[in-house]
């Protein structure tokens, strides 16, 4: 492709020369063109306004000279609006995308579909993506001029060049990086804006805002993602997924109205989401262990890219790069928001009866959690870094303690979340039951089964002391289990021999599974015995 002027004719002494130049078209990405493709003969042209016989020929119709962001500029002052076109000076409308880049009679350049932007460097536009920077001047194509250029245009039949010069200016604000992945504005610094390029006093400066601002909005409309997404997994924002009790959910509400028209996706199976007006439900049937991304997207098209190019990129270009509009095309409007799942802690808090709490093992399981843990001094263990949910906490078996029930503990996030294991000891009493060892529950002759004094001893240490009643019985009070329980007696009741049995009272704490038990004991008691001399007589005498 080669450039050509149109020159004002009004430009009295300048001279006018056309050349033609035969490019090759290729449509395989940035690579060097192939000899043998189907040659396609292609030209630029620019014309300058305003044109002879306009009735405003000196309104201020040309360019600033200003510096713009990322090092891009608009070049040297000018006195007229340029517009460029492609195959004749009447021909399609095509654009600049590189301002500030010279362009010369006798430029040549190869054609480029929309691959020409996946090797276009970022850093001549740190705002957004070379990718979002071809969406945008699609979308831009979609409602701005893509029309042709007439040389009849002037200051009063000027709407179309008006139009054009508005498309021209969004083109430049995209590629210098005055535009975000919403096509909202973003401030410039120290640099000056593209708009400022033309005078509030050019003739159609009025007409040139108007149709500025329509494209915009119809872009912006065109690009409105839901209020809580973002143009870019980069600058997604990251919303906290809260446990319900039986999933993890956040509720987000669309304050720009447009969450009907997007469909949600996200790679976790587990994620789901619901729509009700304005309001987007995210649900998780599991946490996720890390932060996810979830997508959602509008189906929408826009005009495709032609780019036509030297190959050289950026403010020192070697020349200017150009766009033209080619058939629509697929145009998804993409947004982005993150999810996660902030850690919770469980925290084991124990007690007993005996003051025993501190290296007491407890085991907890849930969410692939699988580990067991001790108490410090005071009783208590943190477990951090859990995964909100359901855990179940089991205290190892202690024989002396009553074995306690495994206890769920729900976790939650940023949350600290207590379960309390309180130990109780096993206890026992005994009803001591005295027998005649020949005659059981009946003494014998004037003893009696009533006054005997036993003691309770746990091993050599005497604890307690209890005597029988009418009964020949007693009852203990409750004593804490342990293997060394004994009875002895200690006096006998009347009419009885002290019985020297030391009788185990089987009080072992793991024959046991609740606090209160109840141990029923049989002694017997031999009765004291004298002699008895029987002598016979008679008193039968014969004489």
């Amino acid at each position: 492709m080669k450039a050509k002027r149109y020159l004002n004719r009004a430009h009295k002494g300048i001279s006018v020369f056309l050349a033609v130049v035969m490019v090759f078209s290729v449509f395989t990405g940035m690579g060097s063109f192939t000899a043998n493709a189907a040659a396609e003969e292609a030209e630029v042209y620019m014309i300058d306004f305003p044109r002879s016989g306009d009735p405003n020929p000196g309104g201020d119709w040309g360019y600033q000279s200003l510096e713009f962001m990322n090092g891009w500029n608009s070049g040297s002052k000018t006195r007229f609006t340029e517009v460029r076109s492609m195959y004749s000076y009447e021909g399609d409308v095509c654009y600049c995308i590189e301002p500030g880049v010279p362009q010369s009679i006798g430029d040549t350049y190869t054609k480029r579909d929309e691959n020409y932007w996946d090797n276009y460097p970022s850093a001549y536009n740190k705002t957004i993506t070379p990718d979002k920077i071809k969406q945008l001047i699609g979308r831009i194509l979609q409602y701005g001029y893509t029309g042709q250029v007439s040389a009849s245009w002037s200051s009063v039949n000027g709407d179309d060049l008006a139009n054009v010069m508005a498309t021209q200016m969004l083109i430049w604000e995209v590629i210098v990086g005055e535009r975000d992945e919403s096509f909202n504005k973003v401030g410039t610094g120290s640099k000056h804006a593209v708009l400022e390029v033309h005078s509030k006093t050019h003739p159609l400066y009025n007409q040139m805002m108007a149709h500025y601002k329509r494209i915009e909005s119809s872009v912006q409309n065109h690009s409105k993602l839901p209020s809580f997404l973002s143009g870019s997994p980069q600058k997604a924002q990251t919303i906290e997924l809260i446990w319900d009790g039986t999933n993890y959910t956040a509720v987000l509400t669309d304050t720009n109205q447009v969450l009907s028209n997007y469909k949600f996706t996200c790679s976790d199976p587990n994620v789901s989401f619901s729509v009700t007006g304005n309001k987007l439900t995210v649900t998780a049937k599991k946490a996720p262990t890390s932060t996810l991304t979830i997508s959602a997207v509008k189906s929408a098209q826009r005009k495709g890219v032609v780019t036509w190019t030297d190959t050289v990129y950026g403010p020192n270009g070697g020349i200017q790069d150009m766009i033209t509009y080619a058939q629509t095309v697929s145009d998804p409007v993409q947004g982005f928001i993150k999810t996660k799942v902030s850690y919770g802690s469980a925290k084991i808090v124990k007690t007993s009866e005996d003051g025993n709490i501190a290296n007491i093992s407890f085991h907890i399981t849930g969410n692939g959690v699988d580990q067991t843990v001790k108490t410090n001094s005071r009783g208590e263990i943190q477990i951090d870094n859990l995964l909100p949910g359901s855990y179940t906490v089991t205290e190892a078996n202690y024989d002396k303690y009553v074995p306690q029930k495994s206890q769920t503990v729900e976790v939650k996030s940023g949350q600290v979340s207590t379960v309390t294991f309180n130990n109780s000891l096993k206890k026992f009493n005994v009803t001591v039951k005295k027998q005649d060892s020949e005659t059981g529950e009946t003494p014998q002759g004037q003893g009696s089964l009533e006054g005997a004094k036993y003691g309770l001893f746990k091993g050599e240490e005497l604890v307690d002391t209890y005597v029988t009643d009418k009964n020949g019985e007693f009852v203990t009070d409750y004593y804490i289990c342990a293997s060394d329980w004994t009875i002895r007696e200690i006096a006998p009741s009347e009419g009885y021999l002290l019985d020297e049995t030391v009788y185990q009272v089987g009080a072992e704490p793991q024959k046991y599974e609740v606090e209160y038990n109840h141990i029923n004991l049989g002694v017997t008691e031999q009765a004291i015995k004298g002699k008895l001399a029987l002598i016979k007589h008679t008193d039968d005498v014969r004489p």
